[in-house]
């Protein structure tokens, strides 16, 4: 039991550090204007503007590695 949690930290571990480097990634290659745009987008789907999707983007790299440990730890049982 051990083991697979510490596999499935592993794996969360890996997925928050791929997402984290995929937003620096984008926020170095976009321009800046387009940038915000897509963010004032993200923010539409839920209502808002600019600020929420700057919020819900920065809160993907931990949501992406949960959601990958409880994921990982059920595919390893």
């Amino acid at each position: 039991m051990e083991k697979i949690r510490l596999q499935a930290m592993r794996a969360a571990g890996i997925t928050c550090f791929i997402v984290l480097a995929l937003i620096g990634i984008m926020a170095f290659v976009l321009p800046s204007q387009t940038l915000i745009d897509y963010l004032t987008f993200i923010g539409e789907l839920v209502g808002q503007g600019t600020t929420v999707g700057v919020f819900i983007v920065a809160a993907l790299p931990p949501l992406s590695g949960a959601m990958m440990y409880y994921f990982w730890r059920w595919v390893l049982k």
